[in-house]
């Protein structure tokens, strides 16, 4: 018996030595404070009723001794809708979390705010508090809640406009029946989910203006890594896709990017007018930016930029460009093709081919550029020989990435010359089509045409100095640095 009770108290005594070396391996100190990888998550506009995307930070233990956060929670999570996750623990409160001396703990945050009620976007906050050895630590939280119009397979049945009060959220697709026209206010702007599009069988009218253009995009408003943005992305969306039956379509101040496809066209009566473009912009598509069958198009102070097949497919129709720029700078994925691309068939031999007339087509002060030689390819011919269908397609005043022609179809032409454009997606995947001081295509559009399109894309006056420039943005040197 009495070995027995000198074997416990041994024991008991290693167990208190042990626990005395536990208790002394941990900071009591108030000076030994936790550390962080950012003082501040912020996110950026997160549409309410859904999930944002996780961002994360570090908690750190700089200190020679471990720590124990005794409790650490969100402030006011009920109202803030964000939601924490910390070494695999998700709670809006955590107790007794150990950090061994110089270690680290992930923290992960997302935020699914409830509806604000409200039209504007609303400012959310709140924080993560630390409670260590009795001190009181924070990380902020901030985050932009919009409140959004949640469309899901929607059928615009009536003539219908729609507003800028709040963006709209489209899922599957939205749909305008034939005979019927939608009408997009200034300012309004729709957010399409993964695999969503616009199908138009009546009319569609957008009508933005500079300061308030209309914009169709993707619905993933956060970031891929830290400095990429998924609006910078192609494929988010489908796109916008003209049925055969719809005509008098109009874009005016309207920014489509982020697609699958800009906008695709389905073959029409030439006689009527499928589609104007004024001011707008196709950019950054994993497929064809536009692509028009048979149809008739005019665009002018327009830009159709990268996409990994053409910026323009045109196959037959008749087509019209005034100081548009189409350049192709895409690197999401291997590009294919040129940035444009006019066909007037079909087919791989003579007993296949399907004829597609091109018909008054003019391209006029444009700019064909970007990052592949050359950027034009006109198909129409097969085995050296003519096809036996029209091809009336001229280029006038215009600078273009290619080989030099003595086509008669070509005039005035500035064969290979730099743009110099102000930003090509070499920093940040961002890109900005104005001219540089030293581009190639200042003073050389002709500006009798330029007299029928005074302003470029900026409402800026193109005539003032009589020597107007090709493409859609007219070099102004006072504004040459804000670019």
């Amino acid at each position: 018996m009495k070995k027995i009770l000198s074997v416990c108290f041994t024991l008991m005594l290693m167990f208190a030595g042990l626990t005395s070396c536990e208790n002394d391996d941990f900071s009591s100190s108030p000076s030994d404070r936790l550390a962080f990888s950012k003082d501040t998550v912020s996110f950026d506009t997160v549409f309410t009723g859904q999930a944002s995307a996780d961002q994360r930070f570090m908690i750190y233990n700089p200190n020679k001794k471990a720590l124990r956060i005794q409790t650490l929670y969100l402030a006011d999570p009920d109202r803030s809708g964000f939601i924490i996750n910390v070494d695999g623990e998700a709670s809006d409160r955590i107790n007794d979390l150990e950090i061994d001396a110089k270690d680290s703990l992930f923290v992960f945050v997302r935020i699914n705010p409830s509806p604000s009620g409200q039209n504007s976007p609303q400012l959310i906050k709140d924080s993560i508090v630390f409670v260590t050895n009795g001190v009181m630590q924070h990380v902020k939280l901030r985050a932009v809640g919009q409140d959004a119009t949640k469309w899901s397979g929607k059928r615009i049945t009536a003539d219908t406009t729609l507003s800028a009060t709040r963006p709209f959220l489209i899922y599957d697709s939205l749909y305008v029946a034939p005979g019927i026209t939608l009408t997009l206010a200034a300012g309004t702007t729709l957010h399409f989910h993964s695999g969503a599009s616009l199908k138009v069988e009546g009319t569609l009218v957008s009508n933005g203006t500079a300061a308030a253009p209309i914009i169709m995009r993707g619905d993933r408003i956060d970031n891929l890594f830290d400095d990429l943005p998924y609006d910078l992305l192609a494929g988010q969306w489908e796109g916008v896709r003209l049925a055969a039956g719809s005509i008098g379509n109009s874009l005016t101040h309207t920014i489509i990017r982020g697609g699958n496809y800009g906008i695709l066209a389905d073959s029409s009566d030439v006689s009527a007018l499928k589609l104007e473009m004024h001011h707008s912009t196709i950019h950054n598509v994993r497929g064809h930016g536009l692509q028009a069958t048979n149809c008739r198009i005019e665009a002018d102070n327009s830009l159709f930029t990268n996409a990994r097949y053409a910026c323009l497919s045109l196959l037959g129709g008749s087509y019209r460009f005034l100081h548009c720029t189409i350049a192709n700078y895409y690197v999401w994925d291997l590009r294919e093709g040129t940035s444009v691309t006019i066909s007037n068939f079909t087919g791989s031999s003579k007993e296949k081919l399907v004829f597609y007339p091109v018909t008054n087509t003019t391209f006029t002060n444009c700019i064909i550029y970007g990052s592949r030689y050359p950027e034009l390819q006109l198909n129409h011919t097969l085995n050296k020989e003519e096809v036996a269908t029209s091809f009336e397609c001229s280029f006038h005043a215009s600078l273009i990435r290619s080989k030099e022609q003595t086509d008669p179809r070509f005039s005035d032409i500035l064969w290979s010359e730099d743009p110099a454009f102000h930003a090509t997606g070499k920093e940040d995947y961002k890109y900005d089509f104005h001219l540089d001081s030293l581009s190639a295509a200042i003073g050389k559009a002709d500006p009798n045409f330029s007299s029928l399109l005074p302003q470029d894309a900026d409402g800026v006056n193109r005539m003032t100095d009589g020597t107007p420039d090709m493409g859609a943005y007219e070099f102004v040197p006072a504004l040459n640095d804000q670019h």
